[in-house]
């Protein structure tokens, strides 16, 4: 992974994953259905493409609803798995322990105003 792959290929998706609090997996991803289609429409412009959103079984389902065109999904699998090259040959217990390592590794940048900010002194 070079500085590139980060400001390119998923670094904000790397920050919406310290927001979020977890590291999403394609099958975590669902297309909107007809009704959310048309809701979004209604509150959005137009739309082009496909849209997604997470499956209801996820921790950060709640209240909140997430909207992603095919491209910010692909760039969240992209943060995904710019994360899963950082913690290869390490096993963590949960997405929660895998990002507070990660964020050990990046510039804080990436973790800052959440839970998995470091301190720096």
């Amino acid at each position: 992974m070079d500085f590139f792959d980060l400001l390119f290929g998923g670094g904000e998706a790397i920050q919406s994953m310290f927001q979020l609090g977890f590291i999403p997996k394609e099958e975590d991803f669902r297309e909107f259905s007809s009704v959310e289609y048309q809701q979004y429409n209604e509150k959005e412009c137009d739309i082009c493409g496909k849209m997604y959103t997470f499956n209801s079984d996820l921790p950060v389902s709640g209240n909140d609803i997430y909207a992603f065109s095919e491209k910010e999904k692909e760039f969240m699998l992209k943060g995904a798995e710019i994360i899963d090259n950082l913690c290869e040959k390490k096993t963590f217990i949960s997405d929660d322990v895998k990002l507070r390592y990660v964020a050990t590794l990046l510039p804080g940048v990436f973790s800052e105003g959440t839970k998995y900010a470091c301190n720096e002194e």
